[in-house]
C-alpha cells in the first residue's frame, strides 16, 4: 500500500508490483510457451513458470512439475534504497533470477535450456515499464549455469539469469 509522506507517494515494498510484472511478462508469451511445451505437449500443458519455487503440483495439472520450466525469484538480502539529499528515497534496487530448469539423462546438452533462456532474456532485459511503484528498468547483469546430479542418473540442468530491476518510486 502506498504510504505518503510529505507528499512523495512511497511503497512500502516495490518488489511486490516487479514480482507481478515479470509473473505477467513471461507466462502469456507464445513463443516461450512453445519453447517450454516439449515432447510433444500442447502449449500451456502446465503453468511452466513459476515465482520464488516450483511447486510439489503444477496449478494447471494438479500433477508434478514437468521439466522444463522457470522459476523466477528475487535474490539478495532485499531491496538497495538510494536517497536523494533530501532523504526522500530515489531509486530502489532489487536483484532477481531467473531460472530454467531442465532435466537431462546420458550426456547434457544445454540446447533446450539455452533456447528458452535466450527468449526469457528477449523478454526481459533492457525493458522498462510504470507499475503502482513508479518506473521500473530491468537490465540482466549476470548468468550462471547449475547441474544436480540425480541418484537415477538424471542431471537436473539451470541457466540462471540476474537482471537489476530499478525502480523509481
Amino acid at each position: 500500500f502506498p504510504v505518503t509522506i510529505a507528499s512523495v507517494s512511497v511503497m512500502a515494498f516495490e518488489a511486490f508490483d516487479v514480482d507481478q510484472w515479470l509473473f505477467t511478462r513471461l507466462l502469456p508469451d507464445t513463443s516461450l510457451m512453445d519453447l517450454l511445451a516439449v515432447d510433444n505437449r500442447a502449449p500451456n500443458y502446465q503453468q511452466c513458470v513459476y515465482m520464488h519455487v516450483a511447486p510439489e503440483k503444477d496449478p494447471v495439472t494438479l500433477q508434478a512439475v514437468q521439466f522444463p520450466y522457470i522459476v523466477v525469484r528475487r535474490s539478495g538480502d532485499g531491496t538497495a534504497d538510494e536517497t536523494s539529499i533530501g532523504g526522500n528515497r530515489a531509486v530502489v534496487k532489487q536483484l532477481y533470477t531467473v531460472t530454467v530448469w531442465d532435466s537431462q539423462s546420458g550426456a547434457v546438452s544445454y540446447a533446450r535450456t539455452r533456447a528458452i533462456a535466450d527468449r526469457v532474456d528477449v523478454l526481459l532485459n533492457m525493458q522498462s515499464v510504470t507499475v503502482t511503484a513508479g518506473a521500473v528498468w530491468l537490465n540482466r547483469n549476470g548468468s550462471d549455469i547449475a547441474m544436480t546430479p540425480q541418484s537415477d542418473g538424471r542431471v537436473d540442468c539451470g541457466i540462471l539469469q540476474t537482471y537489476v530491476a530499478t525502480i523509481t518510486p
